[in-house]
Formats: C-alpha cells, sequence, structure tokens
C-alpha cells in the first residue's frame, strides 16, 4: 500500500510542477494598464466630496470587481485608496463592522506602498471605530502601531497620536482629561500648521463635553469655530452634519426653540440628502464582502501556487483515506478493536465528550436566555452604558459563549444587535411619550448610549428614520387623535 501511495504523490508532485509552470507563464501575461482603475477611484473620490456616498460607493465596487476578475491591473496603492473609502463611507452610515473590516484590508495593502501618512490615517480611524465599539485591546493595539510608525510628517503623527489617546480616554477613562488632550491636539495643528480639518474631531468631541457639563455659552464658541471650518473647507460634508446637530442640542437646552428649530430644519435636509439609509441597505446588500487582500499585481502567480499546491495536498490526501478505508473493510470490528484498542477508546471518548459538550450547550440555552430577559428587559440592564457581553454573562452566572449561543438562537440577533434592539425600543417609547416631552440627546443617555451620533445611527438602521423625525411624526398623531376626540365630542 505505502508503495502504491508513494506512485500517487509522485505522480501528484510531477502535475504540480507542470501546473505550477502553466500558472507563472499565464501570470506573466500583460494586462490592462491602471488608467481605468484610476479614473474608477477618481470618480469615486469625486462624487464622496459633495456627499454622494451611494454613487462613490458603486464606483469602488465597480473597480474592486474588475481588479478581481484581472480585468484591470490591480495594485497596493488602490486598493488601499479603494478599501479606504468603503471603510469611510460604511462608517458614515453607521456600519462600523462592515467599515472595521474594510480598513483592515486597505491596512494589508498599506504596508506595500510608500506613503505612510495613508497607513497613519488608516490606524487612526480604527482607533475611532473600537473605541466606539468599547473594545479596548483593540484601541490600544493601534494606539501602539502608530506609536512605532516610522516614515510620517513628525507633526501629523504626533497630531494622531495625541488623538488617538484622547479618544482613549473619552471612551475608557476621564472625559475631562480627554478633553484637555483635545485642546492640545488643536494647539498641533496651529504649530505644524496642518490641514485645518484636522480640528474637526477635537471640536465636535469638545463642544458635547461642553454641553454635557451645561457650560453652553462656551459650547457655542466651539461649534461656531467648527462651523467657520466647515465653510472654510467642504471636502466634509458629514463633518457640517455634525456641526449642525450640536448646534440643536445646545439650543434645545438653552430653551431657545426658534434657533434650534431652525438648525432642525437644516439638520434634517443635510441629513436626507447624505444619507439615504435605505439606498445605502440596499446598494451595499448587493456586494459581498471581499477576502482580504493583500496587493496583488494582477493574477498574483504565487498566491496562485500556493491555492493549487494546497488542492493537491488534499486531494492525495483524500486518495490515501479512500485506499485506508478500502482495507480497513476487509477487517471485522473484532480485529479492528484487536489492532488498535488505544485509538479505538481515545477516539470514542473524545466523540462521546464532544457530543455532550454539544447537548449540554442547547440544553441550557432557554434557561440562560430567560436569566438573560430578566436582566435585560425586565431589570432594564440593557440602558448600562458600559454593558458588554462578558458583564453580562457575569451577571447572568454563565459562560459568555452560551450568552452568546442563547442569544442568538432565540433572537436570530449577536449580543450588540439584540441589546441595541431593546434600547430603540425604549427609545422609541420615550420619544412618543405624551406626558415628557423629552430631547434626542436626553433620550439617548436614558436608554444607555454613550454618543448621540451612535445613537442616531443605530435608530436609522432599526427604524428607517431619524430620532427627530420619529417623534415628530409621533406628536403629530397625537394632536390629529386630540382633535378627533375633540370633533367628536361637540357633535
Amino acid at each position: 500500500m505505502l508503495r502504491d501511495y508513494s506512485k500517487i504523490m509522485l505522480k501528484s508532485y510531477s502535475g504540480f510542477i507542470l501546473l505550477s509552470v502553466v500558472i507563472f507563464l499565464i501570470s506573466c501575461s500583460p494586462v490592462s494598464d491602471d488608467v481605468r482603475g484610476r479614473n474608477l477611484l477618481d470618480s469615486a473620490e469625486k462624487d464622496y466630496l459633495v456627499g454622494d456616498y451611494i454613487e462613490s460607493m458603486k464606483s469602488v465596487h465597480e473597480y474592486i470587481k474588475a481588479s478581481t476578475e484581472g480585468e484591470i491591473e490591480s495594485n497596493p496603492e488602490l486598493d488601499t485608496r479603494a478599501y479606504k473609502f468603503l471603510g469611510n463611507i460604511h462608517l458614515i452610515y453607521g456600519d462600523r463592522i462592515n467599515a472595521s473590516s474594510y480598513y483592515s484590508i486597505a491596512l494589508d495593502n498599506s504596508d506595500m506602498i510608500a506613503d505612510k501618512e495613508e497607513k497613519l490615517k488608516l490606524l487612526y480611524n480604527l482607533v475611532i471605530l473600537h473605541s466606539e465599539l468599547g473594545e479596548l485591546r483593540h484601541t490600544d493595539m493601534y494606539i501602539g502601531q502608530i506609536k512605532r510608525l516610522e516614515g510620517v510628517d513628525p507633526g501629523l503623527k504626533i497630531y494622531f497620536l495625541t488623538m488617538a489617546r484622547a479618544l482613549k480616554e473619552d471612551a475608557f477613562g476621564d472625559k475631562k482629561i480627554s478633553v484637555e488632550m483635545m485642546k492640545k491636539a488643536l494647539g498641533i495643528v496651529e504649530e505644524y500648521k496642518l490641514e485645518s480639518y484636522l480640528k474637526y474631531n477635537p471640536y465636535r468631541i469638545i463642544s458635547d463635553f461642553l454641553l454635557e457639563a451645561g457650560r453652553y455659552t462656551e459650547a457655542l464658541e466651539a461649534l461656531s469655530e467648527f462651523e467657520q471650518l466647515t465653510r472654510i473647507n467642504r471636502e466634509s460634508p458629514e463633518g457640517e452634519l455634525e456641526c449642525v446637530q450640536g448646534f440643536v442640542n445646545v439650543y434645545t437646552r438653552l430653551g431657545d426653540n426658534d434657533n434650534a428649530l431652525m438648525y432642525q430644519k437644516r439638520y434634517e435636509h443635510l441629513s436626507d440628502s447624505l444619507k439615504s439609509h435605505q439606498e445605502f441597505l440596499k446598494t451595499s446588500g448587493k456586494f459581498s464582502m471581499p477576502k482580504k487582500s493583500v496587493g496583488r499585481v494582477g493574477k498574483h502567480w504565487l498566491e496562485i501556487m500556493i491555492v493549487s499546491a494546497l488542492v493537491l495536498v488534499t486531494v492525495c490526501w483524500i486518495i490515501f483515506r479512500r485506499r485506508i478505508k478500502r482495507i480497513s473493510g476487509r477487517l471485522t470490528p473484532s480485529d479492528g478493536e484487536a489492532c488498535c484498542p488505544e485509538v479505538a477508546d481515545v477516539s470514542g471518548t473524545f466523540l462521546q465528550t464532544k457530543t455532550e459538550e454539544t447537548t449540554e450547550s442547547i440544553h441550557k440555552h432557554p434557561e440562560i436566555f430567560n436569566r438573560i430577559r430578566n436582566e435585560m428587559e425586565i431589570k432594564g440592564l440593557y440602558s448600562d452604558p458600559e454593558l458588554t457581553a462578558r458583564a453580562l454573562a457575569s451577571i447572568v452566572d454563565a459562560n459568555a459563549k452560551y450568552v452568546s449561543q442563547a442569544i442568538r438562537t432565540h433572537t436570530g440577533k449577536n449580543f450588540r444587535g439584540y441589546l441595541n434592539s431593546l434600547r430603540i425600543k425604549e427609545a422609541c417609547r420615550l420619544l412618543s411619550s405624551e406626558s415628557e416631552v423629552l430631547s434626542v440627546q436626553e433620550v439617548s443617555k436614558r436608554v444607555g448610549f454613550v454618543s448621540q451620533s451612535v445613537f442616531i445611527d443605530a435608530f436609522r438602521r432599526e427604524t428607517g428614520m431619524t430620532p427627530s423625525g420619529f417623534q415628530k411624526n409621533s406628536m403629530s398623531r397625537y394632536v390629529e387623535f386630540k382633535n378627533e376626540r375633540l370633533r367628536s365630542v361637540v357633535e
């Protein structure tokens, strides 16, 4: 049998060598230049800068499809640019999970290009994402990579490192320290004469802090600086949207209804023109998440050879296993046990253990989920802004893996999706309350969101409309109902 197996392996490896030569020759064949690829990404950038994110996303996916299918030459620089665009667009629409995946693919490609500034910005974007998602370990990892990055402008590196640490402090530490670090970042922009758009995030976070601290005059001053930047630099429609939302929040707290209403109308106009969420979901759903790219140039022959080798090894292993089964089939069960009693015992024990573990987890699901529902839905644990899956597992006294399985089995959602659905449900109740009219900021805080922008994105994903739009519709229906009752009484 071993002699036959050796012959099979020799034949397979001979075939592998021949196949590798053919693939190498194919990989060396000329492909079209990258003019079409650059044109597609230039078009995507043009649409992105004017806020037409849907068209921008379509152009980027057209580039990726053409690159993947070998219609155009792919290179790390263009790939980095393409996946960064997708990460930005998904982040704008609140799809942080896919945004993180796209940024990670772009980061892989950025290792192969000379411009390390792109890598620096990607690392910073990943810090933003993972700090908002409450993932401290990943946040620290990307901050460490920023610190170790070489070959970039010193002023730019100091700015992004300061901002990354400030975002970490804002998410996991002391917000006052975070604000001081933001102010330091503003000074760095002036000192090193960096691009003015880099002041967007510091002013946004500083104004949010001042609003929460009740320092409304200072908050308005910060927002005025922010607004001035959006007028000078039109390259971030999303920045203008966040600035206008900040004015709505401050004037609402001050009781200045005229200004609050003016900025609310402006926000809704900008939001509707920039963020057609239903169209985004419809368009993004047409495209699947690509496998991580590592900067192929055309059809990279080395990658294809590795895949071919794996396929051939797999085929040889299948043939080998079939031969073993054929020989084993000639033995009776008693013969097999007599030949290899240790193997039979070990494999039997292993299968029994795995079966018991699986059965145990399935049987525990209803009991665990009942405890989860009791804590989350009855006791209102969902409103804890610092709640994580691990913390929930500790509270219900269960394994974190079983908790995740129980939630997915009974709701069809992961932990974060289940948590947000409960928060949005309660938010809808508060926003439609007849007895107490609350601001969007107050509702966001009550149901457990640490950031109003995160709340608005989550609400839009769940309901298809903004919290303010939902509240306005609810109030309109209530007024119509009261008028109808009044007319019926008069009649």
